[in-house]
């Protein structure tokens, strides 16, 4: 599939729900009276407020431009892509470079370690902010 045909919305959603599930609250945290460990235990996508998204859709075109032709050799999906940017970026210790892709997931890693990282956080009016 050429980078152009991949659904960047389905890319936004997915890279929102890795973050979400891969973001930790602080010890005993709680929102609306619910304690959680990972914000995904609380929160949604829509709970991400439009700067936050805006930062995570300019590190989503980023990521494409640079890797360019390179993911007209991707062979998985773009909720696949949405995951592995945010795994990646973030050091989460998965991502790109170990779905059995050889080379092409190590350029893949290499673009991801020239982007900067995106971590949520809770603001005081319960939204989520980067």
């Amino acid at each position: 599939m050429k980078a152009s045909e991949f659904d960047r919305t389905e890319v936004l959603h997915h890279a929102k729900l890795a973050a979400l599930w891969s973001t930790t609250g602080e010890e005993g945290a709680e929102h609306e009276g619910v304690a959680y460990e990972n914000l995904d235990d609380v929160f949604t996508p829509e709970d991400v407020t439009g700067e936050a998204e805006e930062k995570l859709v300019t590190l989503i075109d980023q990521f494409f431009e640079k890797a360019g032709d390179l993911l007209d050799e991707y062979p998985m999906e773009a909720s696949q892509i949405g995951h592995d940017i945010i795994l990646t970026t973030n050091g989460h210790g998965a991502g790109f470079w170990d779905r059995g892709l050889g080379e092409l997931g190590r350029k893949l890693t290499e673009v991801c370690e020239e982007l900067p990282e995106y971590q949520l956080y809770v603001g005081d009016d319960g939204k989520l902010y980067a």
